[in-house]
C-alpha cells in the first residue's frame, strides 16, 4: 500500500532526530505557557465544534496547519505563535489527524 503522505525530510517527522526535537518542542515550558494562553483566549471551547455551531470544551491546543502543510521549518519557526494554534476537542483533534495523515 502506498502512502500519500510526504515522506520527504521538508514534510515528514519520522527521522529519529526530528521526531526527538518535535518532542522537545511540545514539551518545553514555552509551549506549555502558549497553550494555556491559547486555551483561555479560546474560553476552553473547541474551535472547529464552535465552527459548526456545536459548544464542546477544549483540552487540547492544535497548529490550525500541520508540518506537512507548512514544511518543518515553517513550522517550527511558528511553533509557538499563538496566533497559528487553536483550542480543539479530543474527537475534533483525532479527526483533524487522521485526515492530515491522508493528504
Amino acid at each position: 500500500r502506498s502512502s500519500t503522505v510526504c515522506q520527504c525530510p521538508k514534510h515528514n517527522w519520522s527521522n529519529k532526530a526530528y521526531k526527538k526535537e518535535k518532542d522537545n518542542l511540545y514539551h518545553s515550558h514555552a509551549w506549555r505557557k502558549v497553550r494555556a494562553r491559547r486555551l483561555a483566549i479560546d474560553h476552553y471551547l473547541c474551535v472547529p465544534c464552535q465552527s459548526i455551531g456545536r459548544i464542546s470544551s477544549a483540552h487540547q491546543v492544535d497548529h490550525v496547519q500541520s508540518s506537512a502543510e507548512v514544511g518543518i521549518a515553517e513550522f517550527k519557526r511558528s511553533f509557538y505563535s499563538v496566533d497559528k494554534l487553536q483550542s480543539i476537542c479530543h474527537e475534533c483533534h483525532k479527526s483533524k489527524t487522521s485526515a492530515e495523515s491522508r493528504l
